[in-house]
């Protein structure tokens, strides 16, 4: 299996509920798993749009609650280093969500969100610099919290 980043435009979509099905249909590439930004860079408090989609012969399972209670971590870039932004304030276990094969989420990161007023005050929750989506998956419903799966964005800017 590849996971490899995409770069086209990613359609908007209704945001994920529980129990809401495998996804929106989408055309994925077939044989990865990848995430499509909305923008190729973004204003400072504008909301960040991705699409994730599902090109493997199988279902994918990921978890909520990670950045912004999405199923996908905002990274912000730190030297050589990516550091993920840990910015949920729903107060429940996490929600395993399906992505079905040729299906696709669209996450958003809403910089004004109650979730990133938690973020330490070194700096604007999503102030100027370079970040990245990850998205952590695995390939069954469970077991609970083992995503070992990765796929990436593109490196984009916030302005």
């Amino acid at each position: 299996m590849t996971v490899t980043p995409a770069t086209q435009t990613a359609a908007p979509a209704s945001p994920a509920l529980p129990g809401d099905g495998p996804g929106q249909r989408v055309d994925a590439p077939a044989g990865r798993v990848t995430i499509t930004l909305s923008a190729r860079a973004y204003e400072e408090g504008q909301v960040i749009s991705a699409l994730i989609a599902n090109g493997l012969e199988r279902t994918v399972h990921a978890q909520d609650s990670k950045t912004d209670c999405t199923i996908a971590f905002l990274q912000r870039g730190h030297g050589t280093e990516w550091v993920d932004l840990l910015a949920c304030a729903v107060m429940r276990p996490p929600i395993t969500l399906a992505i079905g094969p040729q299906h696709g989420r669209t996450v958003t990161f809403d910089p004004s969100s109650r979730n990133f007023a938690a973020l330490p005050e070194r700096q604007p929750a999503l102030g100027p610099g370079t970040y990245r989506v990850k998205f952590t998956f695995r390939l069954s419903p469970g077991p609970e919290g083992e995503e070992r799966l990765a796929a990436f964005s593109p490196v984009f800017a916030i302005h």
